[in-house]
């Protein structure tokens, strides 16, 4: 009988676990999802030129900031 109870408490811890990860997945799920309606919202009156314009800009700016700090790094040490 004792084992039969042991057997049930990890049964239930198991399915817990399971469970707790499905939420997971699924809350994840939402927010990109979520995230997709926006981004659709945003540029879905904008040409195709334009977002590959401002997509290209955005990447030069980190690459130059990047550039930047890498520089400030260096000079510290």
């Amino acid at each position: 009988m004792i084992r039969y109870i042991k057997m049930k408490k990890m049964e239930i811890e198991i399915k817990l676990a399971l469970y707790g990860y499905v939420l997971g997945v699924l809350h994840e799920k939402k927010e990109i999802m979520g995230l997709g309606r926006k981004l659709y919202e945003t540029l879905k009156e904008s040409s195709p030129e334009d977002i590959k314009e401002s997509f290209i800009h955005a990447i030069a700016e980190l690459a130059h900031e990047q550039a930047i700090q890498e520089k400030m790094d260096e000079k510290v040490e």
